[in-house]
């Protein structure tokens, strides 16, 4: 049996020009027993079509913050950096996915531009919108540090034995705002917005805003977020 192909773009390194793929997603990959695609930011428009068709799952990773021009908004004062072509690739990837057979896991940014795609808005800074709150841990990656709340009969309670609340790590100022049409909260902050959701229809879809292949190799609870990707591939 051959083994799935995950298709998953790259971080970017902007010191020193380059892309990369962090471990963690190394890691995931490897748990899964598949073969990692790096979907290039480069890679030509025309060849997403046929590149979709060999991939067997999506991973969307994090990085840079979301253009809000494509959500109809001008970027603001906090809104972080900004990488059009890499906005422009996954764009264009996710009309070719949303739809398809393909389980798509979208973590973080992965979480905010698939929202996007959908027509949905985000959050250009948590800290504007919401004095005081902070969701960017200052401590270890591998803490858990931010508390969830979990909605009852989703993803994730299932998948957590119906728990109320859930511990994760936090690195992000943006978050989800307005909900796409065709996703359904799946677990909130205490500030009322998404910290994850998943597809309403028949394609398997689940996006966290935390980082599950962060803490993967160290906490239980985040490899069963990618064993449940596994079960959908």
């Amino acid at each position: 049996m051959s083994r799935p192909r995950i298709g998953i773009p790259p971080y970017f390194s902007y010191d020193r020009g380059e892309e990369y793929m962090p471990e963690g997603y190394l890691r995931a990959v490897d748990y899964l027993n598949a073969d990692l695609v790096t979907l290039h930011y480069d890679t030509p428009l025309s060849h997403l079509p046929a590149l979709v068709k060999t991939l067997d799952g999506l991973i969307l990773s994090g990085g840079v913050d979301v253009d809000p021009r494509l959500y109809g908004q001008e970027p603001t004062p906090r809104c972080g950096p900004l990488d059009p072509v890499r906005d422009r690739m996954e764009m264009a990837l996710l009309r070719e996915v949303l739809g398809s057979r393909l389980p798509i896991l979208a973590i973080c940014r992965g979480m905010q531009i698939l929202n996007v795609a959908l027509g949905g808005t985000l959050v250009q800074d948590i800290p504007t919108r919401f004095p005081g709150a902070d969701h960017d841990q200052k401590n270890g990656r591998h803490s858990l540090s931010h508390d969830v709340r979990l909605l009852p009969g989703g993803t994730l309670a299932r998948i957590y034995g119906g728990a109320e609340t859930l511990m994760t790590n936090s690195f992000h100022h943006q978050a989800v705002d307005r909900l796409a049409e065709g996703l359904l909260p799946e677990a909130l902050a205490a500030e009322g917005f998404p910290e994850a959701y998943r597809g309403a229809g028949g394609q398997w879809i689940l996006g966290v805003q935390w980082h599950p292949e962060v803490s993967f190799k160290v906490e239980a609870n985040s490899r069963r977020i990618i064993a449940s990707f596994l079960q959908a591939l």
